[in-house]
């Protein structure tokens, strides 16, 4: 780490809290009970939902300040804002320090690390521990994935299945529309978000955007193109993603509720939207789901 100039330690993590005080102050580690008592102290109703089950306190979670932030900006003003904002940054640091720099130092011998690889695991796939080297963060405030790098002369190869649990799912739905989506070679997910919301259909269909950069191929290249589907609606082309994925894997309308901070009636639609869009997978979803429940379920190769 020290090599790759990723100097955010101290003696334990060296992080200072700005919280509702001019004056810095040095802490080990954040208390949650007095961030508790702080945000009480701010005069705010919780963020609905955002309550511990017990005893009714706010919830202090890097997601729940988030909210707070979101839709008390008003009372909270710039000050609050920004003593809350620097709490985030906080807590988001020392998860990344304790979660996973840290590991790193510890584990680390002779410049490599040595991970262990769980072959014996329910779903098949591989996991992996001390440290978990599959779940390093990427985009975070604090580059972790720069602390990797090949020997001299060498060179580190990333390669993935693209969307392979899309694919696996319109093979066994045998799912047309998502068959033709996943063959045409676009983007699936501007595709998807095409399909599901009339704002971005009547802008493509207008030729106001395009689809993706497999339909900007087909343009006259002497002519301004216009933008794509993925830069003009980031936001609506990201929960399409997130539905391609989170939907086979089980998330609910209470769950997406929680991570987009609309009502579970909105999230209900939205999955509703997603599956009128691909039917063969609702009905292949709810023969599997009364199949596995009634004599278990198998993968494609036979693994109960």
């Amino acid at each position: 780490c020290r090599e790759r100039q990723l100097l955010v330690g101290g003696k334990k993590a060296d992080l200072i809290v700005r919280l509702l005080d001019p004056e810095a102050r040095p802490v080990q580690r954040l208390s949650r009970r007095k961030v508790q008592l702080t945000i009480h102290g701010l005069g705010l109703e919780p963020p609905e939902g955002h309550v511990t089950k017990s005893q009714k306190r706010p919830q202090v979670s890097m997601q729940a300040l988030t909210v707070l932030m979101a839709q008390r900006s008003q009372e909270l003003r710039p000050d609050g804002i920004e003593a809350i904002g620097a709490l985030v940054r906080c807590m988001e640091s020392e998860a990344l320090l304790s979660g996973f720099l840290e590991p790193l130092r510890q584990l680390s011998a002779g410049g490599r690390v040595h991970a262990r690889l769980n072959l014996n695991t329910e779903t098949g796939r591989l996991s992996c521990r001390r440290p978990n080297l599959q779940n390093e963060p990427l985009g975070s405030r604090l580059p972790v994935r720069k602390a990797f790098a090949a020997p001299p002369g060498q060179r580190l190869i990333v390669a993935d299945y693209a969307q392979l649990e899309l694919r696996l799912v319109a093979h066994l739905a045998d799912c047309e529309p998502m068959i033709e989506l996943l063959k045409s070679g676009g983007d699936i997910h501007s595709r998807t978000a095409y399909r599901m919301f009339g704002e971005v259909r009547e802008a493509v269909d207008s030729g106001e955007v395009l689809l993706d950069e497999l339909a900007a191929e087909g343009c006259e290249p002497e002519r301004e193109q216009p933008p794509v589907v993925k830069d003009h609606f980031p936001e609506l082309r990201k929960r399409a993603k997130t539905l391609n994925f989170a939907l086979l894997y089980g998330k609910t309308a209470f769950g997406l509720s929680k991570d987009w901070d609309i009502s579970t009636h909105e999230a209900q639609e939205m999955i509703d939207r997603w599956f009128d869009s691909f039917p063969e997978v609702r009905a292949w979803k709810q023969c599997a789901e009364s199949h596995a429940r009634d004599a278990g379920a198998r993968t494609l190769l036979g693994r109960a």
